[in-house]
């Protein structure tokens, strides 16, 4: 029994070798954890110092986006203004005689109250930053909120052209193709015909038509919600431009 006694206590301690191993064996396993946590210090240092660098480019490429948007925005916008004054020239022809009609150039004007433009700015630069989450790197809170101020005022934008676009094409159009000689009003669209319809179109005659008249002051109502998303816009465009000066 004694000896069964002496042989159990031997076994619960281990030989000086075994002991000086693993003894070694948790000194290295120590130092790698050690090293592993500098190194993420190390790394975490880093990228607090490349974030700055970050979001300085990430400002920069904004601001050169959004100059180059304003621009958009403004060959748009002058386009519009053409169209409205084309459309409130019309309004004041209405019902006017042929000899009055003949002092204009009514297929011009008609031409250009039909013409329209989408706005199409750029947004890559955002996009990219969304879709990266990037733009958690952002510490300007206020630039933030005009972002998305943007986002949101240029989907509503798209979805007023839209509707104009519709009307444009479903009521304007239609009711000239049985009207008048759309080609003569395309000598001022890119085709640039040099040489009138062979087919006979008294443009003069929608003149005396209410119809038309109701058409081109619907026109002009849908050109007057366009305008305001576009003054809407180009304000946040200037405060983007504004927050994001270097």
């Amino acid at each position: 029994m004694l000896f069964i006694f002496r042989k159990l206590r031997r076994s619960f301690f281990l030989p000086g070798t075994v002991r000086t191993y693993l003894a070694y064996a948790a000194g290295e396993t120590l130092l790698v954890v050690i090293g592993i946590l500098i190194a993420l210090q190390v790394n975490g240092w880093h990228e607090d110092r490349k974030n700055p660098e970050i979001e300085r480019d990430i400002v920069s490429s904004l601001h050169d986006e959004f100059v180059q948007n304003k621009i958009i925005l403004k060959g748009v916008t002058d386009q519009l203004s053409r169209t409205e004054s084309s459309c409130y020239q019309l309004m004041e022809l209405m019902n006017k005689d042929a000899g009055s009609l003949s002092e204009h150039n009514t297929n011009y004007l008609i031409y250009w109250c039909m013409e329209h433009t989408p706005f199409n700015p750029s947004n890559n630069v955002l996009s990219e930053m969304l879709q990266s989450g990037k733009l958690g790197l952002l510490q300007d809170k206020k630039l933030k909120s005009s972002l998305f101020d943007w986002d949101r005022l240029l989907n509503h934008s798209k979805s007023t052209f839209q509707i104009y676009e519709k009307f444009i094409e479903n009521q304007m159009m239609d009711y000239l193709l049985e009207r008048i000689a759309i080609k003569n009003i395309d000598a001022y669209s890119p085709m640039q015909w040099d040489s009138p319809s062979k087919f006979d179109g008294d443009v003069h005659l929608i003149f005396q038509d209410r119809k038309y008249e109701n058409i081109v002051d619907n026109t002009l109502y849908h050109i007057s919600l366009l305008k305001g998303d576009y003054e809407a816009i180009e304000q946040i465009l200037d405060d983007i431009i504004e927050k994001t000066k270097q």
